[in-house]
């Protein structure tokens, strides 16, 4: 699977420099792009998401918050109502998925705000005279991309996932 891998280089780093260090690491050129002007990063960042490990905490936090109402919900409809076990089941099935569900969502929606604010970010530097550092590369390779630019002092290097 295609991973990418962004990052602002600043106007006083040298491009060159990263990007001879990628291509001595064995990333292709016409893998790695630069993109210098708005329309080019708005167009590159669009459709795309920071929030794949956000969901999945976002589940886990909305079962812990709705989980315990679903068992005390099941609870009190065994003790006073006198439902049998199925109920008490149900109810605290019932809250786990509630919670996950909304949990999920949120996270979701708070990773999209998050996507726009970074690309206000990218967007900014790059009309301030930077560049935005575009790498396509596997899964594999993908964590070392990353560090090159980060070895490189590139700002705000990111995994981007594409949104399908």
């Amino acid at each position: 699977m295609m991973e990418t891998v962004i990052g602002l280089v600043w106007y006083d780093q040298p491009v060159e420099r990263v990007m001879n260090h990628l291509k001595e690491a064995g990333f292709p050129e016409n893998k790695v792009s630069v993109l210098t002007n708005k329309p080019e990063v708005r167009k590159c960042l669009g459709g795309r998401y920071i929030v794949a490990k956000d969901t999945g905490i976002g589940a886990a936090l909305g079962i812990a918050t709705f989980g315990p109402f679903g068992v005390m919900a099941g609870i009190n409809g065994l003790t006073l109502f006198g439902y049998g076990p199925a109920f008490v089941v149900g109810t605290i099935g019932a809250g786990i998925l509630i919670g996950a569900a909304f949990g999920a969502f949120m996270a979701y929606f708070i990773g999209l705000a998050a996507m726009e604010n970074i690309t206000q970010l990218y967007t900014k530097g790059v009309q301030l005279g930077g560049s935005l550092m575009v790498i396509q590369t596997n899964d594999e390779h993908a964590s070392e991309a990353k560090t090159i630019l980060q070895q490189e002092n590139v700002l705000e290097v990111k995994f981007l996932h594409a949104n399908h």
